[in-house]
């Protein structure tokens, strides 16, 4: 389903399709991350988020993309934990991600930019953790910081 050569759309339907149903697997993502379709590669770094912690392979995928020819598939690697601190300058924002590489965004590549005067959290997530996995949440954001 996500090999379909014909559907980009179809691709990526499937995709979300196999996260809801709770079948998403790593290689689903990095098959995704590779397609040539930057929507798709974009969907897929997203789709790749919770998957970093328990698949290392993942991160170094991320890392080829830091270059990507498309600016949104970059602001979307900026977006995924790791990649929150930033220089923002007038005409550039400049990501520094896991491995202390930084990458380089000019403005002019950003369709919008602004605070959402929220946090990026799901709501309710502190009622669908344990204990643990909300202290090893805090302890991975007091490291980002």
């Amino acid at each position: 389903m996500t090999g379909n050569t014909q559907s980009p759309a179809g691709r990526l339907h499937a995709l979300w399709t196999i996260e809801g149903l709770d079948e998403l697997r790593a290689g689903h993502i990095i098959k995704a991350l590779h397609d040539t379709i930057a929507g798709i590669r974009e969907n897929a770094i997203r789709l790749a988020e919770p998957f970093l912690t328990t698949n290392p392979e993942l991160a170094n995928e991320l890392y080829a993309l830091q270059n990507n020819d498309n600016a949104r598939v970059r602001f979307q690697l900026a977006c995924t934990p790791g990649y929150i601190n930033t220089t923002e300058t007038l005409t550039a924002i400049t990501l520094n991600n896991y491995g202390g590489q930084k990458t380089t965004i000019a403005r002019h590549d950003i369709q919008s930019l602004k605070a959402l005067g929220m946090s990026a959290m799901p709501a309710g997530l502190e009622k669908q953790i344990t204990p643990q996995q909300m202290s090893n949440l805090l302890a991975f954001i007091q490291e980002a910081k």
